[in-house]
């Protein structure tokens, strides 16, 4: 929907016409995003009808948690970290080499990590890959990356939930 440069921001007009238009021609539309209520609210921003927010299913925290844009409780304020991502948010707070590079963000089923302007991308990537293959002994624990971030995914966690949540709504 948009690029790393409008991310904070939202859709162009653009991209909002034509998500009405798909909207307003019947489409159910999925988004699934890495991110959490910043989209929501940026989404809401731009599409105000209740009709239409309630045929966008959003996706937040990479299919962690799934609702239209039209639940404001979705995604959830605040939701205790996954047991299984403790013990990694614990040593990646702890790692000084990434302290100074990123912004860290932990809850859920996700742990997020935003790199600072000027920060190094890759060091970022593989310190979390090495402290994920230090504590996943089960090999249940995911790494995702992007131009600006890295995030670490509970077991069960994808985007292609978002697909499965879609294909059950237009079911009934």
């Amino acid at each position: 929907l948009c690029g790393v440069n409008r991310r904070l921001i939202g859709p162009s007009a653009a991209i909002i016409k034509r998500l009405n238009a798909l909207i307003d021609a019947g489409c159910v539309v999925a988004i699934a995003t890495g991110r959490g209520k910043s989209v929501r609210e940026a989404l809401r921003k731009h599409i105000t009808s209740s009709a239409r927010r309630a045929r966008i299913i959003v996706g937040y925290h990479n299919g962690a948690e799934i609702g239209s844009l039209a639940d404001t409780s979705c995604p959830p304020a605040e939701l205790p970290l996954a047991e299984d991502l403790v013990g990694i948010a614990q040593a990646l707070r702890a790692s000084a080499a990434l302290s100074q590079h990123v912004a860290f963000e932990a809850k859920g089923k996700q742990i997020a990590i935003e790199l600072r302007p000027n920060g190094d991308a890759r060091s970022l990537f593989e310190q979390a890959v090495r402290v994920v293959r230090a504590h996943n002994t089960r090999g249940r624990i995911s790494v995702v990356t992007s131009s600006h971030s890295v995030d670490i995914l509970a077991d069960g966690v994808s985007k292609l939930s978002v697909v499965d949540r879609l294909v059950e709504d237009l079911r009934l």
